[in-house]
Protein backbone atom coordinates (compact mmCIF):
# COMPACT_ATOMS: atom_id res chain seq x y z
CA UNK A 1 0.00 0.00 0.00
CA UNK A 2 1.35 3.11 -1.12
CA UNK A 3 1.41 6.28 1.48
CA UNK A 4 1.78 9.91 0.81
CA UNK A 5 4.96 9.73 2.48
CA UNK A 6 6.07 7.00 0.16
CA UNK A 7 4.25 8.96 -2.94
CA UNK A 8 6.52 12.17 -1.69
CA UNK A 9 9.65 10.69 -1.90
CA UNK A 10 8.85 8.82 -5.37
CA UNK A 11 8.04 12.26 -7.09
CA UNK A 12 11.32 13.73 -5.49
CA UNK A 13 13.49 11.10 -6.30
CA UNK A 14 12.16 11.24 -10.17
CA UNK A 15 12.52 14.86 -10.41
CA UNK A 16 16.03 14.53 -9.24
CA UNK A 17 16.79 12.03 -11.71
CA UNK A 18 14.76 14.52 -14.38
CA UNK A 19 16.88 17.28 -13.71
CA UNK A 20 20.38 15.26 -13.24
CA UNK A 21 19.76 14.17 -16.55
CA UNK A 22 19.07 17.59 -18.91
CA UNK A 23 22.06 19.05 -20.35
CA UNK A 24 24.60 20.74 -18.72
CA UNK A 25 24.71 24.72 -20.45
CA UNK A 26 27.55 24.67 -22.99
CA UNK A 27 30.92 24.81 -22.54
CA UNK A 28 32.38 28.00 -22.60
CA UNK A 29 35.82 28.07 -24.95
CA UNK A 30 37.65 30.64 -22.14
CA UNK A 31 40.91 31.89 -23.81
CA UNK A 32 44.64 32.56 -23.07
CA UNK A 33 45.16 36.12 -23.57
CA UNK A 34 49.20 36.32 -23.47
CA UNK A 35 50.21 40.35 -22.95
CA UNK A 36 53.93 41.50 -23.74
CA UNK A 37 55.61 43.97 -21.85
CA UNK A 38 57.70 46.79 -24.29
CA UNK A 39 60.21 48.46 -21.85
CA UNK A 40 62.25 51.44 -22.77
CA UNK A 41 66.16 51.69 -22.47
CA UNK A 42 65.31 53.23 -19.30
CA UNK A 43 63.12 50.35 -17.62
CA UNK A 44 59.98 52.06 -18.15
CA UNK A 45 57.14 50.12 -19.90
CA UNK A 46 56.23 52.42 -23.03
CA UNK A 47 53.83 49.84 -24.39
CA UNK A 48 52.07 46.59 -23.39
CA UNK A 49 51.43 44.69 -26.81
CA UNK A 50 47.91 42.20 -27.20
CA UNK A 51 50.34 39.45 -28.70
CA UNK A 52 54.08 38.58 -28.42
CA UNK A 53 54.14 37.36 -32.10
CA UNK A 54 53.19 41.40 -32.93
CA UNK A 55 52.93 44.67 -32.33
CA UNK A 56 48.77 44.82 -31.55
CA UNK A 57 48.51 47.22 -28.62
CA UNK A 58 46.53 46.19 -25.63
CA UNK A 59 46.06 49.65 -23.46
CA UNK A 60 42.35 48.02 -23.23
CA UNK A 61 41.55 44.57 -23.54
CA UNK A 62 38.02 42.62 -23.03
CA UNK A 63 38.13 38.95 -21.65
CA UNK A 64 35.40 37.12 -20.35
CA UNK A 65 35.21 35.01 -17.11
CA UNK A 66 37.07 32.35 -16.91
CA UNK A 67 40.02 33.57 -19.16
CA UNK A 68 43.50 33.54 -18.47
CA UNK A 69 45.84 36.55 -18.79
CA UNK A 70 49.39 36.12 -18.95
CA UNK A 71 51.90 38.99 -18.90
CA UNK A 72 55.22 38.76 -19.90
CA UNK A 73 58.39 40.62 -19.58
CA UNK A 74 61.80 39.21 -20.39
CA UNK A 75 64.76 40.15 -17.62
CA UNK A 76 62.51 42.36 -15.59
CA UNK A 77 60.83 42.47 -11.94
CA UNK A 78 57.74 43.38 -12.23
CA UNK A 79 54.12 44.07 -10.89
CA UNK A 80 50.20 43.97 -11.97
CA UNK A 81 48.09 46.47 -9.56
CA UNK A 82 44.56 47.05 -9.66
CA UNK A 83 42.92 50.01 -8.30
CA UNK A 84 41.73 49.07 -5.21
CA UNK A 85 38.13 51.31 -6.26
CA UNK A 86 37.60 49.32 -9.07
CA UNK A 87 38.64 46.41 -7.67
CA UNK A 88 40.19 43.13 -9.51
CA UNK A 89 38.48 40.75 -12.15
CA UNK A 90 41.11 38.51 -10.77
CA UNK A 91 41.85 36.35 -7.17
CA UNK A 92 44.76 39.18 -6.22
CA UNK A 93 44.97 43.18 -6.58
CA UNK A 94 48.32 43.33 -6.54
CA UNK A 95 50.64 40.80 -8.27
CA UNK A 96 53.41 41.48 -6.32
CA UNK A 97 57.13 41.98 -7.70
CA UNK A 98 57.43 38.92 -10.21
CA UNK A 99 59.90 37.79 -12.17
CA UNK A 100 58.74 37.06 -15.98
CA UNK A 101 55.82 35.91 -15.75
CA UNK A 102 52.48 36.83 -13.99
CA UNK A 103 49.57 35.19 -14.85
CA UNK A 104 45.46 35.21 -13.64
CA UNK A 105 42.30 33.79 -14.48
CA UNK A 106 39.19 35.74 -14.36
CA UNK A 107 36.85 35.30 -11.64
CA UNK A 108 33.53 33.62 -12.38
CA UNK A 109 32.18 36.37 -10.03
CA UNK A 110 33.66 39.68 -11.90
CA UNK A 111 31.68 42.34 -13.03
CA UNK A 112 30.92 43.35 -16.38
CA UNK A 113 33.02 46.92 -16.22
CA UNK A 114 36.65 47.90 -16.97
CA UNK A 115 39.03 47.34 -14.24
CA UNK A 116 42.03 50.21 -14.80
CA UNK A 117 45.56 48.59 -13.47
CA UNK A 118 49.26 49.65 -13.30
CA UNK A 119 51.85 47.84 -14.30
CA UNK A 120 55.05 48.51 -13.63
CA UNK A 121 59.55 47.14 -14.08
CA UNK A 122 61.73 47.24 -11.08
CA UNK A 123 59.22 49.85 -9.04
CA UNK A 124 59.32 52.27 -11.52
CA UNK A 125 57.80 53.99 -14.24
CA UNK A 126 53.89 53.09 -14.27
CA UNK A 127 51.46 52.09 -17.20
CA UNK A 128 47.74 52.22 -16.97
CA UNK A 129 45.88 50.04 -19.16
CA UNK A 130 42.18 48.84 -18.25
CA UNK A 131 41.35 44.53 -18.69
CA UNK A 132 37.19 45.14 -19.85
CA UNK A 133 35.29 42.11 -18.20
CA UNK A 134 32.04 41.21 -20.82
CA UNK A 135 30.45 37.68 -20.21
Amino acid sequence: MWTRHRVSVLLISILVSACATTESPEPRNCETHTFKFQVDNQGCVKKIQRDASCDCDAEAVVVRRCDTVVWLVTGRNKSVRFDKGDGTPFQWTDSGNQGARIQGMVREDARNKPYRYTVRTDGTCPLDPMIIVQP
